[in-house]
């Protein structure tokens, strides 16, 4: 963990560039193995500095407030999250929490909002496809990525057209043209109405 901070520190801190542009570091660690002894399933760690003789907390001053945007010394360093999967007791009360849940049985349930989750849930699906339905998922990603620059392409010639005879008429054209090519290339139809946002029966007519 410490190592991984340093370096990542030490990485983005380009030569000869002020300490002043290092930036805030948080280390998430995710174990699946007993790391140290506790009952909890997060540990947070931080930075704080207490006076040896008085036991008064350090605090930045006025102007390094102001200079750092902080109001205390340990949002400066970085912090430190260990996430022990294995002690969560599969009970989601928050976000983390909803996310550990994921980390943890690799399922998503459907009522978990936790921000990024739903990305993840689709990536989960894909991972869970046999061969034959992953290489039909990539094809049709690869489809799609053509598909989007032939987009690019045609709205500048809509674009043009439009001018010439009128914006609406010419976007209307542009889009029977691309659907042409991706249907002449064997795309399917209904993906071809996607993009193009013409009807399956206007397709299958050109």
């Amino acid at each position: 963990m410490l190592h991984g901070v340093s370096a990542l520190i030490s990485e983005y801190l380009g030569k000869g560039e002020a300490y002043g542009k290092v930036k805030k570091v948080y280390s998430i660690n995710i174990v699946y193995f007993s790391l140290g002894q506790g009952r909890d399933y997060i540990y947070k760690g931080r930075v704080d500095f207490w006076g040896m003789h008085i036991h008064d907390k350090l605090e930045p001053s006025q102007l390094q407030k102001e200079v750092f945007k902080i109001e205390e010394v340990y949002e400066i360093f970085p912090e430190y999250y260990v996430l022990r999967v294995n002690n969560f007791n599969d009970v989601a009360q928050d976000s983390l929490d909803e996310w550990i849940y994921f980390l943890k049985n690799s399922e998503i349930k459907d009522e978990f909002q936790a921000r990024g989750l739903a990305q993840a849930k689709d990536n989960l699906k894909v991972e869970n496809l046999s061969q034959a339905e992953k290489a039909a998922y990539q094809k049709y990603l690869e489809d799609r990525r053509y598909a989007i620059s032939i987009i690019e392409s045609a709205e500048v010639t809509g674009e043009l057209r439009g001018r010439e005879a009128g914006r609406e008429e010419g976007e209307n054209q542009a889009k029977i043209e691309m659907a042409k090519t991706l249907k002449a290339r064997g795309f399917d139809i209904n993906l071809i109405a996607e993009i193009t946002g013409l009807s399956s029966g206007e397709i299958e007519k050109l």
